[in-house]
């Protein structure tokens, strides 16, 4: 089942990386490059005002690097054997929640790929 899932999204995705080429098409010229032409050095303290003064950008890096967290201690193991099996003596449960979750999170994953 996986090996034919895998095909059909290497298909999908060469489709939709053709289709976004294809999209870009007119605006992808040189002119639109900005300084493309110079080589600005920066350092990280060029950036650190930016940083420092954007708190929408420091908002969205603390939500970025929590979800970033949170999905990685989910997909460990050892977690869901410690939470399902230890903390709520029934390991069986865990199966049934992640059917329940399937589709949400397969919802949220679409989502979070987007980059809209």
């Amino acid at each position: 089942m996986f090996t034919e899932l895998n095909a059909y999204g290497l298909i999908l995705s060469g489709i939709f990386a053709f289709l976004a080429a294809v999209g870009i098409w007119a605006k992808d010229r040189k002119e639109f490059y900005g300084l493309a032409e110079q080589t600005i050095s920066t350092k990280l303290r060029d950036y650190w005002p930016v940083i420092k003064g954007n708190r929408p950008l420091q908002m969205l890096s603390l939500s970025a690097s929590m979800d970033k967290l949170a999905t990685g201690l989910l997909r460990n193991s050892v977690v869901g054997v410690m939470l399902f099996g230890i903390l709520l003596g029934d390991y069986a449960l865990s199966g049934q929640i992640g059917l329940i979750t399937v589709i949400p999170n397969t919802i949220n994953n679409i989502h979070s790929g987007c980059h809209c």
